[in-house]
């Protein structure tokens, strides 16, 4: 009677393991990703920094800025020296009219990889830290002062592209813009009222006061920015509730594998009465685990490679043009990163668990030889 049960429960813990096991090793995967420093570096190296999605994320940083500058503006709150600059208003409108190409000819000259991928390990590096440690807010130096310097080195060439997208000016936009361009004082955004591109010799005029509205928009923005000196006074505790959560997933994904293995053994003592019997019971779980698990990566790749892209590019089509490019990048780098590992864990549960299947009727029929010889002996 209690031979029976402990079997049927050892049946149904083997059921959960070979559910369970696949998913543990898939969240395990995945923990990698989100809590491993160096492959987090991979990742943005390989496929988040390519200039097609550094572009992306410049123009949607830069158009959420100087919306956020427009209101300050509307609100009275712009800083004293705003008026020799480009009106934002202006500016936005301008940006505008800039296509993807011309954007990722911008993000190069002002961002080159070796600064972003610099940054972004930074940035990681902190992350990573500060899971690590009891310090509240993640001590992470984000130095803004090599952008801005690069910004401002090449100034001209990105006003220049700038003004290249605009449209053409009007004969009566023409007239306007010289008029304003001969009365001594005017500033660049008076200049350049209303948004068009003008010809020579206004065209020089407004690339020679490209550095002054550059000066202007850095001196708006820190050399440096500190996340460890918002934890002087104290740190928040949704900021502390988020590192405890962080730290107790990052505990789960690495290790939950080995507590369903540690069930799924426990299940084979219950149920196994001899090795041969231990070997199948085991065996066949790993087996099927080992399918599903290749299943899963085999399905993941095919994702990555597939038209799930091409999707996630729809689905965000009228979503912030940064999200439409992360998910393609998530997509792109991430999935064969998990697919990749799960092919080869399921490759081998499977291989152990043919192993095992194969050599359990193999010892058994051992065993009984070699009872039969030790019966005929006595």
């Amino acid at each position: 009677m209690l031979t029976g049960l402990l079997r049927f429960v050892a049946a149904i813990l083997l059921f959960a393991v070979v559910i369970t096991l696949p998913l543990s090793l898939l969240a395990r995967d995945v923990g990698q990703l989100v809590f491993d420093a160096d492959t987090i570096k991979s990742l943005v190296s390989e496929n988040l920094l390519a200039p097609e999605f550094v572009a992306r994320v410049a123009e949607n940083v830069t158009v959420s800025a100087l919306s956020s500058s427009a209101d300050d503006s509307e609100t009275g709150a712009s800083e004293p020296g705003d008026e020799e600059g480009l009106d934002v208003s202006l500016m936005t409108e301008a940006l505008g009219h800039l296509s993807d190409d011309e954007w990722v000819e911008i993000s190069t000259l002002i961002a080159p990889q070796d600064l972003v991928r610099e940054t972004a390990d930074g940035l990681v590096d902190g992350y990573i830290a500060w899971l690590d440690s009891d310090a509240g807010f993640p001590e992470i130096q984000f130095e803004l002062a090599p952008w801005k310097a690069n910004l401002q080195a090449n100034a001209t060439s990105v006003v220049a592209i700038l003004l290249d997208a605009l449209p053409a000016c009007t004969a009566e936009e023409i007239a306007a813009q010289a008029l304003a361009g001969l009365q001594e004082g005017e500033s660049l955004g008076e200049v350049l009222t209303p948004v068009c591109r003008p010809p020579e010799p206004l065209y020089r005029t407004m690339l020679g006061g490209a550095d002054r509205m550059i000066s202007g928009m850095n001196a708006r923005m820190p050399d440096r920015v500190d996340t460890a000196m918002l934890g002087e006074d104290s740190t928040p505790e949704e900021l502390v509730l988020l590192k405890e959560n962080l730290q107790r997933t990052r505990l789960i994904l690495n290790w939950g594998w080995l507590l369903v293995l540690a069930v799924g053994a426990l299940a084979v003592w219950m149920a196994a009465r001899s090795l041969p019997g231990a070997l199948r019971r085991a065996g066949w779980p790993l087996l099927f685990a080992g399918a599903i698990t290749l299943l899963i990566g085999g399905l993941i790749q095919f994702a990555a490679s597939g038209g799930l892209e091409s999707l996630f590019t729809r689905i965000f089509a009228d979503g912030p043009v940064a999200i439409a490019a992360l998910g393609t990048a998530v997509i792109a780098g991430v999935f064969p990163l998990v697919a990749q590992p799960m092919l080869i864990q399921g490759a081998v549960l499977a291989a152990v668990g043919l192993g095992a299947v194969i050599a359990a009727p193999r010892l058994a029929a051992i065993q009984k030889d070699e009872f039969l010889e030790l019966k005929k002996g006595y």
